[in-house]
């Protein structure tokens, strides 16, 4: 299982896996390791999936590595969501001298900055 997080009006929320109850707010998401609530933890039982690529097969060679990443781009999709927009609030009324394209040019910098953090190779990703 992995972590669901959701915007909740901008304040940030990590969700129950199971029944989709807020257990953390944005602070506590980022190092919560949990995904269930109290209540669902106690009902459920271990559960294992088995995920099988042929490796000898180019596309599920792919598929592996899209699989083998998607933690990473769900955490920097996650930053990009959460906390770079509200760094370019800033941008909404410029200073004089700053442009509407610088700002375009620096969140994209930014967002490629925050990808390459996560180990995130778009062009390894999609073939």
């Amino acid at each position: 299982m992995k972590p669901i997080r959701k915007f909740n009006n901008g304040n940030g929320a990590l969700l129950c896996n199971i029944c989709r109850t807020i257990i953390a707010t944005r602070d506590e998401s980022r190092v919560s390791k949990q995904l269930l609530c109290d209540e669902c933890s106690e009902k459920t039982i271990d559960m294992k999936t088995i995920i099988e690529f042929n490796m000898d097969e180019p596309d599920d060679v792919g598929r592996h590595q899209v699989f083998m990443k998607s933690e990473d781009m769900a955490n920097a999709i996650w930053e990009i969501q959460m906390n770079l927009a509200k760094k370019y609030e800033k941008y909404r009324t410029p200073k004089e001298g700053e442009t509407y394209e610088d700002a375009v040019e620096q969140i994209f910098k930014d967002i490629n900055e925050i990808l390459e953090d996560e180990g995130i190779d778009i062009y390894n990703l999609i073939q």
